[in-house]
This record gives structure tokens, C-alpha cells and sequence, in this order.
């Protein structure tokens, strides 16, 4: 009985892992470039990583769609301390998440 639990604790655990990279996509150049975002594509690589590395630290990562655009950079600053971000990393994560959430509908 109890390895039955255990199992099923288990894929539980594992399905919600998986749903991670869902609230984390990548944004290409050309959708961040039809949202007004004129970010390399490196940058926006970087600050994903960054996002989904440093973030998880503390909590799971936020539909990036539950915030306006505007709010990204304030969102972002208030936590950058605790995510041990360096002002350009700081940049990169709020460059890649408002690139974002312009391109979601």
C-alpha cells in the first residue's frame, strides 16, 4: 500500500516538472521584434536561463502572462538581491520577460 503512494507521489512530482519550461518558453527575435523589443537574441537566451535557474531558488516560476509588461521591471528589481542578480543580469531577466509577455496574447 504504502509503495503504491509512493508512486503515484512520484509522478506527480515528475508531471509537475515537466510543466516548467511552459512558463518559461523562448522568445525568438522576430516575436520580441513584433512586440517592440529590440533585445539580441542572446540577451533574451540569457536572461530565460537566468529567470528559470535563479528563480526556482525561491519559488516556482510566475506565469509571466499573470503580469503586465510594465510591471516585469519592478517585479524583478524588488527580488534581484535575493536572486544574486548583477544589475546586467537583472536587465537581461526583465528584457526577456517583458519580450514576453508582449508576444502572449
Amino acid at each position: 500500500m504504502k509503495l503504491r503512494y509512493l508512486r503515484l507521489l512520484l509522478v506527480a512530482l515528475l508531471a509537475g516538472c515537466q510543466a516548467t519550461p511552459n512558463h518559461a518558453p523562448p522568445v525568438t527575435v522576430a516575436e520580441a521584434a513584433g512586440a517592440g523589443e529590440r533585445g539580441q537574441a542572446e540577451t533574451l537566451r540569457e536572461g530565460r536561463r537566468l529567470f528559470v535557474s535563479r528563480c526556482v531558488d525561491c519559488h516556482v516560476l510566475p506565469v509571466v502572462a499573470r503580469y503586465p509588461a510594465e510591471a516585469w521591471p519592478h517585479l524583478v528589481a524588488k527580488m534581484a538581491a535575493r536572486a544574486d542578480l548583477k544589475p546586467r543580469e537583472e536587465a537581461k531577466v526583465v528584457s526577456y520577460l517583458v519580450a514576453l509577455r508582449k508576444t502572449q496574447k
